[in-house]
C-alpha cells in the first residue's frame, strides 16, 4: 500500500483517472486518461490485417473509451461538429501525454 498526504493508503496500482472537461453548448463533457491496455487496444483497433497504421481510427477509438461523462460510441462521435471533435482531439492526447506527466497535480 501507498500512503498518501492524507494519512490514507491505496494500492500502488489503482490509479486515480485524471480527467478533463469541455462545455460546448450547455453540455459538459468528461474524458479520463487511458490506461495502457486500452491504449493498445486502440492500436490493435487501428491497425489493418496488412499491419498498416490508421491514426485517425486510433484516436477516434481513444475518444471513445476516454469519454466518461457522457459515455459515447463511435456513431455518437461521428454526429460531432468538427470543431468540437478537434477539441476532443486536443483534450484526449494531453490526457495521454507523457510530457504533461510532472505536471499532473498530485505527481
Amino acid at each position: 500500500m501507498t500512503s498518501k498526504s492524507d494519512g490514507t493508503t491505496r494500492d500502488p496500482f489503482d490509479f486515480p483517472s485524471e480527467t478533463k472537461d469541455i462545455i460546448y453548448k450547455g453540455v459538459t463533457y468528461t474524458f479520463r486518461e487511458l490506461t495502457v491496455a486500452e491504449n493498445d487496444l486502440c492500436r490493435e483497433l487501428a491497425t489493418s490485417p496488412d499491419d498498416s497504421f490508421d491514426g485517425r481510427i486510433m484516436i477516434r477509438q481513444m475518444i471513445v473509451l476516454g469519454a466518461s461523462k457522457p459515455e459515447m460510441t463511435m456513431e455518437q462521435l461521428e454526429k460531432v461538429p468538427q470543431r468540437l471533435y478537434a477539441h476532443f482531439i486536443d483534450v484526449v492526447n494531453a490526457l495521454n501525454d507523457p510530457a504533461t506527466f510532472e505536471a499532473d497535480p498530485g505527481n
